[in-house]
């Protein structure tokens, strides 16, 4: 006996396909990593969206609320809605908490072992999670290494620059001397030959 195909009636979003644009309302379908919206006119229209859920924090950029999303391999993480004109995005969950030290926003970040712990969001805080700190050290170490290394570049470049000048000024020096020794050598010509000129009238 055949076992019957039962199908699920799909719930009905109130988001509507910007595709489409005909008043479509996106339906929810689960997928490999969790729910999401995707058109009903499927396989015409393959428009699909993720499903968003506000946490009830600001965004520290611009105010706006801050979304749980899923990346592309299922892991969540958190955005502005704003996105893309706010690029604010954290792997650790933004909370309506304070830091006690620096005021900037405290987030709740999951270990392996499934524990929370809470860090606060500024790198730059002793109560910053150690690897943003040592990140910031890091990235702070690379630029100043960066900037060393153009500062060494443009002394090199200036040198250099130095360099050929001073050789030019000496190949014009070169050439000059050359003409000054057939100035020289004219001068010494033309006495001899006067000197002749003085002897041979002094003989008659």
């Amino acid at each position: 006996m055949a076992i019957p195909i039962v199908e699920i009636p799909l719930e009905v979003s109130d988001v509507p396909c910007d595709k489409c644009n005909d008043g479509t309302m996106m339906v929810i379908r689960e997928g490999r990593f969790g729910k999401f919206l995707a058109c009903p006119n499927f396989p015409k229209c393959r428009n699909t969206k993720p499903i968003l859920h506000p946490i009830g924090v600001k965004c520290p950029k611009c105010g706006a609320d801050i979304l749980e999303r899923k990346s592309k391999t299922g892991k969540v993480f958190y955005g502005c809605e704003r996105y893309p004109d706010c690029d604010y995005t954290t792997w650790d969950k933004p909370l309506n908490e304070e830091c006690p030290e620096c005021k900037h926003m405290m987030v709740e970040h999951v270990e392996r072992n499934g524990s929370k712990r809470k860090f606060c969001s500024n790198p730059e805080c002793s109560k910053a999670r150690p690897v943003y700190a040592s990140k910031t050290a890091a990235a702070k170490a690379a630029e100043a290494k960066t900037t060393a290394t153009k500062t060494t570049a443009a002394k090199k470049v200036t040198a250099a620059k130095k360099t050929t000048a001073k050789k030019t000024t000496a190949t014009k020096t070169a050439a000059k001397k050359p003409t000054a020794a057939k100035k020289t050598t004219a001068k010494k010509t033309t006495a001899t030959k006067k000197t002749t000129t003085t002897k041979k009238g002094s003989n008659e």
